[in-house]
């Protein structure tokens, strides 16, 4: 995506200040990502077509595009919640549709604990795979909290891992 859409549609903490021209980040957020990070859109988009359409089978039409609101929206208000009680750990805008692959991640977790996974040299159950990741996501929110975090939205793949995980309840 183009900078300047990106920048438009950005999560951006302003909004909680009155910037209602941050307003379209609410659920923009998740259309667009960075353009300066190929790797890591071609792996959310690898990981979308992997475990997507399971979860669009379980949930079909309405209620799947149900679930992808609810997701986008629990992204949002974890991190304006975050960034208004942490402003300087989690208070820059966010982009990306990470939470979404969380959250499709963790639906089949739940689901399908047992199914395997081939990952090129190994295997490895579902639950597994979903923990690992899940940790790999706890221990960045740590390292942010601590000042020592990067540049992912760790908090929105959290959000959406529960979000996942729960609606699969």
């Amino acid at each position: 995506a183009d900078a300047g859409l990106s920048e438009f549609l950005a999560l951006d903490p302003a909004l909680l200040r009155g910037d209602w021209a941050a307003l379209p980040g609410l659920v923009g957020y998740a259309l667009v990502h960075s353009p300066l990070d190929v790797l890591h859109v071609a792996f959310n988009a690898y990981l979308l077509f992997v475990f997507g359409p399971e979860v669009e089978t379980l949930y079909p039409k309405k209620r799947f595009l149900k679930f992808l609101l609810v997701v986008v929206l629990a992204g949002a208000a974890v991190h304006l919640l975050l960034s208004w009680a942490a402003p300087r750990d989690f208070g820059s805008a966010v982009v990306g549709g990470s939470g979404i692959v969380s959250a499709v991640i963790a639906v089949n977790a739940a689901v399908y604990p047992d199914r395997v996974l081939n990952l090129i040299l190994l295997q490895v159950r579902m639950i597994r795979f979903f923990q690992v990741l899940l940790v790999l996501d706890i221990l960045g929110f740590l390292a942010v909290a601590a000042h020592r975090g990067g540049m992912v939205a760790v908090d929105v793949h959290l959000a959406g891992a529960a979000v996942g995980w729960t609606w699969a309840g």
